[in-house]
């Protein structure tokens, strides 16, 4: 396929809206090729460790912007599979002390043999659930699964026809098939925008089931202390001191629901974020915000009640059955 995708990459590159393109065996949210024993060379094999493989041409440094910590000349005509550019973890793995001293060694796998031009900065090829595994880009022009058209937004229909012809120009007999890849690594969270918008659901009417029990409570209460009510407010209470009375036990029991449910909230948390190699740490704030959150509504909740049986007629309290 070498002088075909030449071919292709040359009527791609010659459209104003398209600045590079690159033939790759994968792409970012698209699975690895996984490969065992992958050692340094004259290392003994016991010391091969697991790695990933991704069969690139040059171009891809270029079209998806991958930032070189090291790197030597690449030669132009490439033997295939004679060299490789790795990423960050790898140098951890394959016992490198720094990305200049990996350049220039070989790594041997399989019946592989292959020397390291650069040292690239970790890529999130997959989702932030993994951590960047050791990779090897293997610098391959004829082989290629996925093509990466890189443009920009100015025309998006044109742009993609223009891209239609080419590719049917070059190899009529296959099927033209696309996507974003936004798109498609987007949809590695799916389930998790899922689950999102499930748990807001059932939050929002658990909260809303809450405040109408809650509502229901205190109105109970008040009806079983309207004499009380009238009695203290004949003897000079004011409307912020029976609210204050009637309000403090659902405050106190809310407390000790707050201080129950903060250790299954830490505890449950913590195990979902165990899913994934990057996350955030649970800290104060995402603790005393919700809470803070939930007193303002069960407050709202039990002061309107409270106003109204704390603001009503004495006379009329007193006259109750």
């Amino acid at each position: 396929m070498g002088s075909s995708y030449e071919s292709f990459k040359n009527l791609l590159t010659g459209h104003h809206s398209i600045s590079s393109a690159t033939a790759t065996s994968s792409v970012p949210s698209k699975d690895y090729e996984y490969i065992d024993d992958v050692r340094r060379l004259r290392a003994a094999e016991e010391s091969g460790r697991e790695g990933n493989l991704i069969l690139v041409d040059v171009d891809l440094f270029n079209t998806y912007e991958l930032d070189f910590l090291s790197k030597s000349e690449i030669p132009e005509n490439l033997s295939n599979w004679k060299y490789a550019v790795i990423n960050e973890e790898a140098i951890e793995v394959f016992g490198f002390s720094s990305p200049e001293e990996a350049l220039g060694e070989e790594l041997v796998f399989s019946s592989y043999q292959v020397k390291i031009v650069g040292v690239v900065k970790n890529v999130h090829w997959s989702s932030l659930k993994e951590a960047s595994p050791p990779t090897l880009f293997i610098l391959d022009d004829e082989y290629g699964v996925y093509f990466s058209i890189k443009t920009n937004l100015s025309d998006i229909p044109a742009t993609l026809a223009h891209i239609e012809s080419a590719y049917k120009s070059v190899f009529p007999e296959d099927p033209f098939e696309f996507f974003f890849l936004d798109d498609s690594f987007n949809r590695q969270y799916q389930s998790d925008l899922q689950f999102q918008n499930l748990f807001l659901a059932f939050s929002i009417l658990a909260i809303l089931i809450a405040c109408l029990g809650l509502f229901a409570l205190v109105s109970f209460s008040a009806t079983l202390k309207v004499k009380e009510i009238g009695v203290r407010k004949i003897l000079g209470a004011s409307v912020g001191n029976l609210m204050l009375q009637l309000s403090s036990e659902y405050i106190v029991l809310l407390g000790c629901a707050v201080i129950l449910a903060i250790p299954i909230f830490v505890l449950g948390a913590s195990s979902w974020l165990e899913n994934y190699a990057y996350r955030i740490d649970i800290g104060l704030e995402l603790i005393l915000i919700p809470v803070l959150i939930l007193f303002l509504i069960a407050l709202a909740t039990v002061s309107y009640r409270t106003y109204v049986a704390s603001n009503a007629n004495p006379v009329t309290s007193l006259r109750a059955e």
